[in-house]
């Protein structure tokens, strides 16, 4: 009972995480449609030249959620506030998936912190122009997964004890 308990927690918690950056990646999609109706130049022209506006990747973020619009090779075009200096890196293994036009989840490592990261085509006018990263820290996930599993684990002795105490007598 206990692993299963565990398995579908753990299950539910990070599907949860998932759809979290996937609705976030879906909003920066939204909005940048949205920027560009205001715009008459090709979308991949005004990004390379620089004058591409978008909704600031901040407006997406919340704590522990980070946003970052980057062009086609990578380079970022725009991220959220609560990465500080930092950006989120593209992998070699993600970036051509993205550049097909495949969305893709992949776990990465900032530092010692562990994040989930959804990456996607960002696409205007049906023209692929960048790629939406999205990220979250999976810290509170295991952190309550390690809770979970203590107290399961407190349970079963407790259980076995009360067992072993009442066959006893």
């Amino acid at each position: 009972f206990s692993g299963a308990l565990y398995s579908i927690l753990a299950f539910s918690l990070l599907n949860e995480v998932d759809r979290t950056l996937e609705r976030r990646a879906a909003e920066v999609q939204n909005a940048a449609n949205a920027a560009l109706g205001i715009q008459t130049e090709s979308p991949l022209a005004l990004l390379t030249r620089g004058r591409f506006f978008i909704p600031s990747a901040n407006a997406f973020a919340t704590p522990g959620v980070y946003v970052q619009v980057s062009t086609l090779d990578g380079n970022p075009v725009s991220r959220s506030e609560n990465l500080g200096d930092q950006t989120l890196a593209v992998s070699s293994v993600t970036l051509p998936r993205v550049t097909s036009g495949d969305a893709t989840f992949a776990n990465m490592t900032a530092g010692n912190v562990t994040l989930r990261m959804y990456a996607s085509p960002l696409v205007l006018r049906n023209q692929m122009v960048g790629i939406i990263l999205v990220a979250q820290s999976l810290q509170g996930t295991y952190d309550t997964l390690a809770r979970l599993a203590t107290l399961l684990a407190g349970g079963i002795i407790l259980g076995l004890l009360l067992a072993f105490i009442g066959g006893a007598f």
